[in-house]
C-alpha cells in the first residue's frame, strides 16, 4: 500500500507480536534520494490495544444502559398488569379453597376445584415474580439466621404441597453468625432456588434443558457452613472474598442444565418452559438480590447429574449495610 500511495496517514491495521494480534495505527512515508529512488521508509506506529479495549467497554456500557432502560419500561408495564391481576386471583384462590373444603372427596366436581386452585396458585406466583421484578424497595434490615430463613422457606413450600414426593436432606452448621439483612428478600432467594429445583425434578426438565425419558429419585440437599478463610473458586466470575463468609449450598437430583444454557439462567425472561409456565424472572430476581448484598453465587451442573447452587454471603458486606 505504501509503495502505491507513497505515504500513509493514520492507517489502521494489525501486526503479530508476542503470539498475539495487536491493533495499530500507523503513518509512514517513503524516503527517496535526489534521483527519486526509494532508499527507505519513515513511519510511526501506535499501539491501539488500550484504545480498542476502552471502545469495547464503552459499547458494552451503552448496551447495558439500553437494556436497563428497556427492563425498566417492562418493569413499569409488568407492575401495572400484575397489580390488576392480583386481586382477582386472590378471590379465585380464596373461594376456590372454600368450595374445595365444602366438597366431598368423592364429589366429581372436586377434581375440577383442585385444578382451579392449582392453576390460580401458579398464576399468583407469576404475578409475584412480576411485582418483585418491578419493585424498588429499601431493604428492611434485621439480624437474621440464614438457617432459620432456609427452614422457613422450605416450610412455606411444604405447606403449599410443593415439596410432596421430594426427599430433603439437611446439613446445617450449628450457631451460624447472624447477618444483618432483609429476611423477606433472603427468603425469596431461597424459595426461588427451591422452586427452580423442584420444577426441574418434577417435570424432568431443567432450566434450559429437555425432558427426560425415565423418572429419577427426587432429592433436595441443603448445606450451610461458616468459612473463616477467604473465598473464591477457580473459574468463578467473582474476585476472592477478603474475609469470613457463610456458604449456602442447594443441590438437587434433577436432570441438570445443558452447558450452553448455564450462562443464561440468571438472565431476565430466559426460560425454556412452556408458555404460561413461568416468566423467566425467578433466577434473575435471585441474582439481583444477591448482588445488592455483595454475595457471590454460581451454579455447577452436569446434564443427567443434577444442579448445585452455591452462594457465599460475606459477613462484612451484610453487617455494614
Amino acid at each position: 500500500i505504501l509503495r502505491e500511495r507513497g505515504r500513509l496517514l493514520n492507517y489502521e491495521t494489525t501486526m503479530v507480536g508476542g503470539g498475539r494480534v495487536i491493533p495499530i495505527l500507523t503513518s509512514a512515508s517513503l524516503l527517496k534520494d535526489e534521483r527519486g529512488a526509494v532508499i527507505g521508509t519513515l513511519g510511526i506506529i501506535k499501539d491501539l490495544t488500550e484504545k480498542k479495549k476502552l471502545e469495547e467497554d464503552l459499547k458494552k456500557a451503552q448496551a447495558d444502559l439500553v437494556q436497563t432502560e428497556k427492563l425498566a419500561a417492562v418493569g413499569r408495564l409488568a407492575s401495572g398488569v400484575a397489580h390488576e391481576m392480583n386481586d382477582p386471583l386472590t378471590s379465585i384462590l380464596t373461594f376456590g379453597n372454600l368450595l374445595k373444603e365444602d366438597t366431598a372427596e368423592d364429589d366429581p366436581n372436586r377434581e375440577s376445584l383442585e385444578i382451579i386452585v392449582k392453576e390460580a396458585t401458579r398464576a399468583k406466583r407469576i404475578v409475584s415474580d412480576l411485582l418483585s421484578f418491578s419493585r424498588e424497595t429499601k431493604p428492611s434490615l434485621q439480624w437474621v439466621d440464614l438457617n432459620d430463613v432456609l427452614n422457613m422457606s422450605l416450610l412455606l413450600l411444604e405447606k403449599q404441597g410443593i415439596m410432596e414426593g421430594i426427599e430433603v436432606r439437611m446439613d446445617l452448621a450449628r450457631e451460624l453468625p447472624l447477618v444483618r439483612a432483609d429476611a423477606g428478600q433472603i427468603q425469596q432467594v431461597f424459595s426461588n432456588l427451591f422452586l427452580n429445583s423442584v420444577q426441574a425434578m418434577s417435570s424432568g426438565q431443567p432450566a434450559g434443558g429437555s425432558p427426560e425419558s425415565s423418572p429419577r429419585e427426587k432429592r433436595l440437599s441443603l448445606l450451610t457452613r461458616f468459612c473463616q478463610s477467604p473465598g473464591g473458586e477457580p473459574g468463578s466470575p467473582f474476585p476472592p472474598l477478603s474475609g469470613p463468609f457463610i456458604r449456602v449450598v442447594i443441590e438437587d437430583s434433577g436432570p441438570g442444565i445443558p452447558v450452553e444454557n448455564q450462562d443464561k439462567v440468571f438472565d431476565p425472561f430466559f426460560t425454556t418452559k412452556d408458555t404460561g409456565e413461568g416468566t423467566g424472572l425467578g433466577l434473575y430476581i435471585v441474582s439481583g438480590i444477591l448482588k445488592n448484598y455483595g454475595a457471590q453465587y454460581r451454579l455447577e451442573s452436569t446434564p443427567g447429574q443434577g444442579t448445585t447452587f452455591i452462594i457465599d454471603f460475606p459477613l462484612s458486606n451484610f453487617q455494614s449495610l
